[in-house]
């Protein structure tokens, strides 16, 4: 069974590889750079190498130069497999420096077990090519090394300034929403220093107060909360804080009017856990609570109107009672039968 080393930094792409290398009948080795996967080599001469380029400590492109230069590993097929470096002229320079194969991700895991296998079912056979002598002169190596560096750098900038672009153009869509929102939208630190770090212009509708004097104190926020509501909010946040549901507050307007808020936060934790910052939404339900108050009262009054209704209803069937018995005692028949059993199965009705 032949054994195959693959070289990779990344952990992810190791175990893809070694799963995919695995069923198909291969022992795997693995190592996480080129230093790494020397050592490795030197210790087990695998079957066949394949790595990656762009790793730390020694690259790709560095591990196949001293393979190719250490006579006990030179004949041990060497195949390049990335997705990062897909230049024809980093293909050339791999090529020169005696790689089997160039393989550009991402590719089909039958095609690129059929290339594994025609690799070595060729140097097995004796007819795989011959690598070319590797690069001596260090000055043609480290030029086209440095090219391909280069190219990997431009591209790598190139990717950047379209992230930085992306994420900038981001987040003018966010700040453009936050700006014109109705709802209050917050930041709020605990550390490492306390307060605001961003209120959208809402503020000022909302609570009289300007984001301006939401930075200047970072009290601000409690002292909006109506005392009464401050346990609600101290009990809020005990445990970590419920914030996967909404809390409803009063606060107090900067000019003394009192109005019912709903807010929805999402915490913002650091690595060991602790509550760093919340993000949040607060939105005006004052016209919203009076309606719900209107709609209880409403409630209210219809459920006493019916019990009087019931009242009443029970009041009228006994006076219909009592009109009966008196006429059962002067010997006459029931007047009202919704009351009495009548003859012959009458049972309703009145006389």
């Amino acid at each position: 069974m032949s054994a195959i080393l693959i070289v990779d930094d990344h952990e992810q792409n190791r175990y893809l590889l070694r799963t995919l290398l695995t069923a198909s009948g291969y022992d795997v080795l693995e190592a996480s750079n080129g230093v790494e996967a020397l050592e490795q080599a030197r210790r087990t001469r695998p079957d066949l190498i394949i790595a990656d380029i762009l790793m730390p400590q020694m690259d790709g492109f560095a591990l196949c130069r001293e393979c190719k230069r250490d006579e006990e590993l030179r004949d041990i097929p060497f195949v390049f497999y990335t997705a990062t470096y897909t230049d024809p002229r980093d293909e050339a320079l791999a090529m020169q420096l005696g790689a089997a194969r160039f393989i550009v991700k991402p590719i089909d895991n039958d095609a690129f077990i059929a290339i594994l296998r025609e690799v070595l079912q060729a140097h097995q056979a004796g007819q795989l090519v011959a690598p070319q002598p590797p690069l001596e002169e260090e000055t043609i190596y480290y030029r086209l090394y440095n090219e391909a560096l280069i190219r990997k750098l431009e591209d790598k900038m190139l990717d950047l300034e379209q992230t930085n672009r992306k994420l900038a153009e981001s987040e003018a869509r966010f700040r453009r929403l936050a700006e014109n929102a109705p709802d209050l939208i917050y930041r709020y630190e605990f550390a490492p220093q306390r307060g605001f770090t961003y209120v959208n212009p809402a503020a000022t509708a909302i609570t009289g107060y300007t984001p301006e004097e939401h930075y200047a104190d970072p009290d601000l926020g409690l002292k909006l909360v109506h005392p009464d509501d401050r346990p609600l909010l101290e009990a809020y946040f005990q445990g970590g804080g419920k914030f996967h549901e909404p809390i409803v507050l009063r606060w107090v307007r900067k000019d003394g009017q009192i109005i019912w808020t709903e807010h929805r936060n999402v915490p913002i934790f650091d690595d060991a856990g602790t509550l760093i910052a919340i993000e949040g939404v607060a939105r005006d339900i004052t016209e919203r609570k009076a309606v719900e108050q209107k709609l209880a009262e409403q409630l209210e009054e219809l459920r006493r109107w019916h019990a009087a209704t019931l009242d009443r209803e029970e009041r009228v069937l006994e006076l219909k009672r009592e009109v009966n018995e008196l006429l059962a005692q002067a010997g006459q028949p029931p007047r009202y039968w919704s009351v009495a059993e009548g003859p012959k199965g009458r049972t309703l009705g009145s006389c």
